[in-house]
């Protein structure tokens, strides 16, 4: 049955008047080179409403709808939620609305003595067998409100889709962009069988489904810019050629159906989608040893144009093609070792932009397309890196022990949507397994995924 989420504008007296068409005030900048950290405070949410037959129903949702925000915005790269224990007020006996705006509010300076930057309140009740949630966003340290909005849910299964979007308007109204919260992740991912499929999750490793079953190889997936399709490399079988042959497949979320868009004889790889989706640009291998990058019509697999020369003999691989479709970051031994280049996309000329390391690999693009992260093999391990376009502002972003003290490899970055997170892949327990951590400094790191196989080549949704 259709998810069905219906949110609309709460209208109260001028303290609380608000819209979210407006352009938001921005309190935090998010893609800074530091970025500020809001003390949040989250307190239990209220319930309004009458004591009926729904209001043992109302308080089991009102707590799973708590928690799942608190989860949510754990995550957040500029938030540190309080702890409940430092709260001044009992918020269940206390209107949402402040006092003296209502007699039986909250008081304002309760929350500015203990640090708390923002706060969060939420009334909870059943109307006409709808789930609501009310929730007042304030800024306590302007005094004022930030913004109010109303909420309903049909089922209880929409608790996590409700959470999501009210993070997402969090997100918003505090930064002026667009959260990670209804995002997804794509990832190769091998069990303890030899098979290697590619598999979808929520942006916090929730709700795995699996997308192939190739039961051999389904490797390097990407997303199209409008999260309807993936591109990803896997080995048919060539009846005439009587072997397989890594081809390039094109996958529609939504029908469910596949096909081969790229199989030249040899390799067809690392597939990506130009921000219009109408093209594709992957790498291919030639007679000669090397590989070269091409872009073809994601329609039909024919050719648009060469990118690289066909007869190169060194390697040219995983391309990653800035939002603004201006440049195409990619990896290329042409100097003997793997470093990074970046491909001016209307005139196809190339600067190298990394200088260090004996291996710099699979780049990608900031939402601005300013800046650039990729993994970068140094002593013995790799590790995740950024990088300017202009190839300043080198800047490491883990290090990381692992079981016996090693040093664990931490490679195939991929920004979030809004810029805040990272996703990559590290070998930190033994299996590869996926860890999102802050775009700024490395911080805030959280494994998303846990267990027995490995997770390879992660791709954030836009």
């Amino acid at each position: 049955m259709t998810y069905h989420i219906f949110i609309y504008f709460l209208l109260a007296f001028s303290f609380l008047k608000t819209s979210l068409s407006a352009k938001p005030q921005i309190f935090v900048h998010v893609g800074s080179a530091k970025i500020k950290i809001s003390t949040l405070a989250v307190p239990q949410f209220r319930f309004i409403g009458p004591n009926n037959r729904l209001k043992k129903r109302a308080l089991v949702l009102k707590n799973k709808l708590h928690n799942a925000i608190k989860h949510n915005l754990k995550y957040a790269s500029f938030f540190q939620i309080l702890n409940s224990t430092a709260f001044l007020e009992n918020s269940s006996l206390l209107d949402s609305k402040p006092y003296p705006y209502s007699k039986s509010g909250f008081k304002l300076k309760n929350w500015s003595k203990i640090g708390v930057n923002f706060l969060i309140r939420g009334d909870v009740f059943f109307k006409k067998n709808k789930f609501i949630f009310q929730v007042f966003v304030y800024n306590i340290n302007k005094a004022k409100q930030l913004f109010a909005k109303e909420y309903s849910i049909t089922y209880a299964r929409e608790i996590e889709l409700l959470s999501d979007t009210f993070s997402n308007d969090l997100v918003y109204n505090i930064t002026g962009k667009k959260g990670h919260y209804l995002s997804k992740i794509v990832a190769s991912y091998r069990s303890t069988s030899r098979y290697k499929e590619v598999y979808t999750m929520d942006w916090d490793g929730k709700n795995k489904k699996r997308i192939t079953f190739h039961r051999n190889l389904a490797i390097s997936p990407s997303w199209s810019w409008n999260s309807k399709k993936l591109l990803y490399t896997s080995f048919p079988f060539h009846v005439k050629a009587r072997q397989r042959n890594p081809d390039l497949f094109i996958y529609d979320l939504k029908t469910k159906k596949r096909k081969i868009l790229s199989y030249f004889k040899g390799v067809n790889s690392g597939g990506v989608f130009t921000p219009n989706d109408k093209k594709v640009i992957l790498s291919r291998t030639n007679s000669k040893g090397g590989s070269y990058l091409v872009e073809i019509f994601a329609k039909n697999g024919k050719l648009s144009r060469y990118l690289l020369g066909k007869n190169s003999r060194a390697l040219n691989v995983e391309p990653a093609v800035s939002p603004d479709g201006k440049w195409m970051a990619y990896s290329s031994n042409k100097v003997g070792r793997e470093m990074l280049y970046i491909m001016n996309l209307n005139n196809k000329k190339s600067k190298r932009l990394t200088f260090a390391g004996r291996y710099n690999s699979s780049p990608s693009w900031s939402p601005d397309s300013k800046t650039l992260v990729f993994a970068g093999y140094s002593k013995g391990h790799y590790d995740i890196f950024s990088i300017s376009i202009n190839g300043k502002k080198l800047k490491r972003l883990t290090s990381i022990r692992a079981k016996g003290r090693r040093w664990a490899n931490n490679e195939d970055p991929s920004f979030s949507p809004d810029g805040q997170m990272i996703v990559f892949s590290s070998d930190k327990t033994g299996f590869k397994h996926l860890y999102i951590m802050r775009a700024s400094d490395g911080g805030g790191l959280q494994a998303i995924t846990s267990g027995p196989g490995s997770y390879e080549r992660p791709k954030w949704s836009r």
